[in-house]
């Protein structure tokens, strides 16, 4: 949640930091720091809302893959619980309610 969240705000920073830029840009006599620091804090902005989203889609996916191992992991436990002869008997609405 804080990666998607780190996305988020350096997101809604980048049209801000536009048009604090833009601003800058119809000032009288711009300061020249003033306008390289607007850019690099653009690259910063734009650098780490790709990277927090990066991150956590990297997460989400990681989740996902332990999640679905460890249902299968409690389903294959489950079903080596049955005694042979149930095992064979069962019918396929059986099984999958074995399974759910």
């Amino acid at each position: 949640v804080l990666f998607y969240c780190l996305h988020v705000l350096c997101s809604l920073a980048l049209p801000l930091i536009a048009f604090a830029l833009l601003q800058w840009t119809q000032e009288e006599a711009p300061v020249r720091w003033v306008g390289f620091g607007l850019v690099g804090a653009m690259v910063l902005a734009n650098g780490l809302a790709v990277v927090s989203k990066e991150l956590y889609v990297d997460r989400c996916h990681f989740m996902g893959t332990w999640t679905m191992n460890a249902l299968s992991a409690l389903a294959f436990g489950k079903v080596l619980r049955l005694s042979l002869a149930d095992a064979f008997t069962t019918n396929l609405g059986q099984a999958i309610e074995v399974m759910s």
